[in-house]
Formats: structure tokens, sequence, C-alpha cells
């Protein structure tokens, strides 16, 4: 699920970007250090993306072929919202999982990210 939730993070800057992302993979299997990797460069590449995104740009409409091969349009400010709703969706996911294994998962929630200054 994890590599999942990162994968789909890489696919959806790549399209934000105007990359194409059909090549993509939308449910890797990775190992944990694969993982690791990939939350760093996400995180260098939304940084950067995020960077460079100007109050008009949330507007303007992306379009990207999703992993069926259909094409969408949405705004930038849209995209980016699905991308954080996403995460935070299968980080619940994972949070259950965890639960059900008998162990108590990490706090993600996001204020406790901010108040952290993470």
């Amino acid at each position: 699920m994890f590599a999942h939730l990162l994968a789909a993070e890489q696919i959806w800057i790549a399209r934000l970007r105007g990359d194409d992302s059909s090549a993509l993979e939308v449910w890797p299997d990775h190992a944990l250090e694969q993982c690791a990797a990939r939350v760093e460069k996400n995180a260098a590449d939304y940084r950067r993306y995020l960077e460079a995104l100007s109050e008009d740009m949330l507007n303007a409409a992306i379009t990207y072929r999703n992993s069926k091969g259909e094409t969408f349009s949405k705004s930038v400010g849209d995209t980016l919202t699905h991308v954080s709703l996403h995460g935070s969706y299968h980080r619940g996911q994972i949070a259950q999982t965890i639960r059900n294994a008998g162990h108590e998962p990490v706090n993600t929630d996001f204020i406790l990210f901010v108040r952290e200054g993470l």
C-alpha cells in the first residue's frame, strides 16, 4: 500500500509537469529501501514544483491520460488536492493494518506535522 501511495505521487507529479506517466507502475512491489528512496525523490520533486508555482497557475488545467488510457483535464489546484487526499486515504488504511496486527501506528495527522515543523 505504501509503495502504491508513493507511486501515485510520482505519477501525479509527472502529469503536473506535463510528462508522460504511462510507463510508471501504479501498484509496484517495492521493498522499504526502495520506498525510502522514493519518499526523498517525491519530496524533492514536489518541493521544486511548488516553489515555482504561482497562484494563477493553480487554476490552469493540465491534460493527462490515466492508467486506462482515458484523457482528462483538471486544474492544477484540484490535482494537488487529490494527491493530498489520496495520500491521507492510504495512510489511514496503512494505520488500520498496523493496528490490526497489534501495533500502534505513528500519528500522521497534518496538524502534528505542522506543529513539529516536519
